[in-house]
């Protein structure tokens, strides 16, 4: 059995320059200036992760929980307006539903945000396992994510197709031996084409059909 996994933000949603935009807005509110183009060599994985690359240290527990609060909605308030698929996901989506690939997402992103965009754009029954940041110990690109999104559907991992955005993504599918499709919303193709596990670069899903994976 084949399945895909799919990474959210970036991949089903073209929206990292959001996120960056609400991380440098917050950083800036806790009087660190960091200029736009620095933020994502540091703003991926778990948002701890990303806290102690940008602090020099890890948060407490209560420290992490009011930032998360603070940054995620500076994220939403941003964003809501644009809120919208990358060109042929849906179509996508509907034809592996169609063949009967069983779909996952596996995000980094917080349950909150999740629900703020499956739901808000009326996607959620294309995914019959959906695992958030919440739901692991290790953001990518350790492969954790990944192996839950395979076990939660039943499938080994190598037999799973991961949809991805960034460089971290690849190659926690690498780590977790899956191949990957690579978006070039936030990274362009000579960045990412690198990894030995990227089958197939696009800009979007026009380029692709849910059954050039079932060979």
């Amino acid at each position: 059995m084949k399945a895909f996994i799919f990474d959210m933000d970036g991949t089903l949603i073209d929206n990292m320059s959001y996120h960056f935009r609400a991380w440098q807005t917050v950083l800036a509110a806790h009087d660190m200036h960091v200029p736009l183009e620095e933020i994502p060599d540091r703003a991926y994985g778990k948002n701890n992760e990303s806290f102690e690359r940008f602090f020099g240290r890890k948060p407490d527990k209560e420290e992490i929980l009011a930032f998360n609060l603070e940054k995620e909605q500076a994220y939403r308030d941003i964003y809501a307006p644009f809120l919208s698929l990358i060109e042929g996901v849906e179509p996508f989506l509907k034809a592996a539903k169609a063949l009967g690939i069983p779909m996952a997402i596996g995000t980094g992103a917080s349950v909150r945000n999740t629900n703020f965009v499956i739901d808000g754009l009326n996607i959620r029954q294309y995914f019959s396992q959906i695992i958030t940041a919440e739901d692991v110990i290790n953001g990518k690109p350790h492969p954790e994510t990944f192996l839950s999104a395979a076990a939660a559907l039943g499938v080994k991992p190598e037999n799973c197709v991961v949809f991805e955005d960034v460089l971290s993504g690849a190659e926690a599918a690498e780590r977790a031996s899956m191949k990957t499709v690579i978006l070039t919303t936030t990274f362009s193709f000579e960045e990412v084409s690198k990894y030995p596990s990227v089958i197939k670069v696009i800009n979007d899903y026009t380029e692709i059909h849910a059954k050039d994976f079932l060979v």
